[in-house]
């Protein structure tokens, strides 16, 4: 009986390659997946963009990062309506403030302004609490004429200006007390924080010229009113070009 020749020999070598090729590039696979993965755990490790990234003016000693974080959706400013300011403040629990303020610092933002309230104050001395860097700028209440005093116990917590609040001038403009923002903005100068100017358009002139110094202007461009023609190119490049703040005479 004449035996037939067989193919073992040869499916066999061709399973090993196969069994060989198969590790080898689940191998390759593996090794691409961790190199994959270290290197997203390389990019979310990596130092976030610092301030010098972020262009900076000087106000006073200091050094403001042109972009700021505000407050206004944070405490409910919506300019709209009630209810939705409603919803900013409900959203904005102090743990998601200082989630917020974090994120802000680690991007390169180096200063956070907000308006006087006892929450503001705070979300202030929890974000220092918890290792929290950024300036401070403050924005005034309307009514700080009825309690001069607030003054010096806002500046306890340090905040590098104070800033009156622009409807306070306003007011006080068309009352003719203009002595009394005066003596507001000096006992400010007097706790060594920037003196913050906040005119309305309408007091703006009213001030100019009366030794305010040098100090924080938080800056009133006045447009055209669209009514009357729409708004002139001459004043979209000066509102495109305007600092928030300018320190100066």
């Amino acid at each position: 009986m004449n035996s037939r020749p067989t193919n073992d020999s040869a499916t066999g070598a061709e399973a090993g390659t196969s069994r060989r090729d198969f590790l080898e590039t689940t191998a390759a696979v593996a090794a691409g997946a961790a190199l994959a993965a270290r290197a997203a755990s390389a990019e979310s490790a990596a130092p976030p963009a610092s301030s010098s990234e972020i262009p900076s003016v000087a106000l006073g000693p200091h050094r403001v990062t042109r972009l700021i974080v505000g407050a206004n959706p944070i405490y409910g400013h919506s300019h709209f309506n009630n209810q939705y300011s409603t919803v900013m403040t409900e959203f904005h629990t102090p743990e998601r403030v200082m989630e917020l303020l974090q994120h802000c610092q680690r991007s390169g933002i180096n200063t956070w302004q907000n308006s006087f309230s006892e929450r503001t104050i705070s979300d202030v001395e929890r974000f220092r609490s918890e290792g929290g860097r950024l300036q401070w700028l403050l924005l005034g209440k309307p009514d700080w004429d009825q309690d001069p005093g607030i003054i010096d116990r806002v500046a306890r917590h340090r905040p590098i200006g104070i800033a009156p609040h622009g409807a306070l001038a306003e007011r006080l403009h068309r009352q003719g007390k203009t002595k009394v923002l005066l003596d507001l903005l000096k006992r400010i100068r007097q706790t060594g924080a920037l003196v913050g100017f906040d005119p309305q358009p309408r007091a703006d002139g009213a001030f100019r010229g009366k030794g305010l110094g040098r100090g924080l202007l938080h800056g009133v461009l006045v447009l055209p009113d669209p009514a009357e023609g729409g708004i002139r190119e001459d004043a979209r490049r000066a509102a495109a070009g305007r600092d928030l703040f300018a320190f100066g005479p």
